[in-house]
C-alpha cells in the first residue's frame, strides 16, 4: 500500500493512519510553509524512520501548492506518473494541509 497524505501541524492523524494502515510507501506532501507543513513533513520523515513503523528509505517528501487548486490537483497526477505508482494500491490521507489541498487531494482520489 502507498499512503499520500497531506502534512500539517497535526502529526497525530498521520501517526495513527500509519499505525493502523502500516503503508509500504509513505508520501508527505507539504507546501513551502515552513512552520504549517514543511516542517512538520520534515519531523514526521524523521519520526517514522527512526520507529521503525516504516522502512527508511520508503519515506519521501513532495511538496505540494496550497494556494493553486489546479496546481495541488497535477501534483498527485504528476507523482503518479513520475513515480509509477498503481492507482489500485494508492491511499490518500486528507486529514492534514488546509481545505484547498484536501479538497484537490479528494477530487483527485
Amino acid at each position: 500500500m502507498i499512503l499520500l497524505s497531506l502534512a500539517s501541524k497535526q502529526i497525530w492523524p498521520h501517526v495513527l493512519i500509519v499505525n493502523h494502515l502500516k503503508p509500504d510507501t509513505l508520501i508527505l506532501l507539504h507546501s513551502q510553509d515552513e512552520k504549517e507543513s514543511k516542517g512538520p513533513a520534515q519531523k514526521l520523515k524523521r519520526f517514522f524512520e527512526n520507529s521503525g513503523m516504516i522502512s527508511k528509505g520508503s519515506i519521501v517528501l513532495e511538496e505540494i501548492s496550497d494556494s493553486d487548486f489546479d496546481a495541488a490537483e497535477k501534483t498527485f497526477n504528476d507523482i503518479q506518473t513520475r513515480r509509477s505508482l498503481p492507482l489500485h494500491e494508492c491511499v490518500v490521507n486528507i486529514t492534514g494541509g488546509n481545505k484547498l489541498m484536501s479538497t484537490a487531494a479528494f477530487r483527485w482520489a
